[in-house]
């Protein structure tokens, strides 16, 4: 049985309590037979033990999680001897999982810290986002590369390790029917009721587009491998932006300390693949009418596919003679749960790939040239609606 010692920086944080915590009592009670998991939660501000269990218990089909041991630390992010401690001391049938759920601006130090480690066993989870500009991406890519950490460095986009998001068998050879009629265009939406109050501070410095464009690349990479065999992810690197359109909902200012923020909470933006003849369609925003994640496939023949993630979990392909619609909901596990199992097999299929994450900060930076070349106003919308309905 293989013994992980698993470090969770940032496990104060909303993202460790509400997704990585109960994703991993999932996946423990789910592998028992197979590893046994020793936590150690690590943050700057003072973790709560009763409140780290309970969300374990929780998330156990029992309500006991069967974890080995669960401890939690204080203290700073670059500790060295914490770190070189956990390195040192790994048994041969040990390995360190570290997941990162931190600020994008400790990635790098963090990182750069394990460079004398590369051939220890170990794995490093690194949340999206992947930096917070492009200078900062660029200098984690070329730390992995200095260091020959690769192999250890896994870069996670929770959207990959959604049951739904793993078409594979029959659901492909099903997709595969369709694509030798050619593609006209696709949109991908990734749309939220809710407003941005619980991550404020977080939220006004990044905006919708930096926030969201990571997920929605992943989803555009997975869906044009379905449609293509031949397609590269590479060939990304030609799209360019038609159309763009942002916005912001009408009470965001209205937010202590943002009367006069112009950041963007909503966006459409068109781009064109022009050797493949494709046109894309991005589209995200906080405060629409529903929550709603959908990719569409649009044919010349008017046939169609849709493919919903979220909340009805179906791909539905429509044409004249053919009406088929395969229900995704194969099981309950949470995202991290087939994250952790994918760590487990040594299966790093459907981590973001280093490439991967510049070149959505390529794409990034041409929307933002355009938005500003082209002097892209900000619109203010009405809540909870959609399409976004511009106010009086």
């Amino acid at each position: 049985m293989k013994i992980w010692k698993f470090i969770l920086l940032g496990i104060s944080g909303d993202l460790a309590k509400l997704k990585i915590l109960p994703g991993l009592a999932q996946f423990a009670a789910l592998n028992q037979e197979r590893v046994s998991i020793e936590l150690t939660g690590y943050s700057r501000s003072k973790p709560d033990i009763n409140q780290i269990n309970q969300i374990l218990n929780q998330a156990s089909p029992d309500l006991k999680h069967s974890l080995a041991k669960v401890e939690l630390m204080q203290g700073a992010y670059d500790d060295a001897k914490f770190f070189e401690n956990i390195y040192s001391n790994l048994d041969p049938d040990q390995e360190a999982v570290i997941y990162l759920a931190v600020p994008p601006n400790v990635f790098l130090d963090f990182i750069t810290s394990c460079c004398p480690y590369n051939k220890s066993n170990i794995h490093l989870i690194v949340e999206k986002p992947f930096g917070s500009s492009p200078e900062e991406a660029q200098a984690i890519l070329k730390v992995l590369t200095e260091c020959h950490l690769e192999e250890k460095v896994h870069f996670s986009d929770h959207y990959l390790f959604k049951t739904e998001t793993n078409l594979s068998g029959p659901e492909k050879l099903n997709l595969k029917g369709f694509r030798d009629n050619l593609v006209d265009h696709i949109s991908i939406k990734v749309l939220e009721d809710i407003g941005v109050e619980n991550r404020v501070g977080y939220y006004d410095q990044t905006g919708v587009i930096k926030d969201i464009l990571p997920h929605i690349l992943s989803l555009n990479i997975k869906l044009l491998e379905l449609l293509w065999d031949d397609f590269e992810s590479s060939e990304l690197e030609k799209l360019t932006v038609k159309k763009l359109v942002t916005g912001q909902y009408e009470t965001y200012d209205l937010i202590p300390d943002l009367e006069f923020s112009k950041t963007e909470t909503y966006f459409q933006t068109e781009l064109e693949l022009k050797h493949r003849k494709l046109k894309v369609i991005y589209e995200s925003g906080k405060r629409m009418a529903s929550k709603l994640t959908q990719l569409e496939v649009y044919f010349k023949n008017g046939s169609k596919v849709v493919w919903n993630i979220h909340p009805n979990k179906v791909l539905e392909m429509i044409s004249d003679d053919k009406n088929v619609s395969i229900n995704l909901n194969k099981n309950s596990k949470l995202d991290h749960t087939n994250l952790f199992e994918a760590i487990l097999n040594q299966d790093f299929s459907r981590f973001v790939k280093p490439h991967e994450i510049k070149l959505g900060w390529d794409i990034w930076q041409k929307i933002s040239d355009f938005k500003t070349k082209k002097k892209v106003s900000l619109v203010k919308y009405q809540n909870l609606t959609y399409p976004p309905k511009v106010g009086d």
